[in-house]
């Protein structure tokens, strides 16, 4: 075995077909995640967000960002 780079594009339908029959073994339901995503808006300039998928009750959020410029303020 070997450890490669790859793709999300490439690797992300293989782990969701291992994650899926593991959750089967162990007797989950199958659920299809829900998408979130937030904008941040400073007027109407997009300043920052939240990508993020909820799954069984979990949300996993993955990626959040916000200007460099916005960071530090009340």
């Amino acid at each position: 075995m070997e450890i490669r780079e790859v793709t999300s594009k490439e690797l992300a339908p293989t782990l969701e077909a291992i994650l899926d029959r593991q959750q089967l073994t162990a007797g989950f339901p199958q659920e299809e995640a829900t998408s979130l995503a937030f904008g941040l808006y400073q007027e109407d300039r997009l300043v920052g967000g939240l990508l993020a998928k909820i799954t069984m009750e979990t949300a996993h959020i993955n990626l959040l960002a916000i200007d460099e410029n916005l960071r530090g303020q009340d």
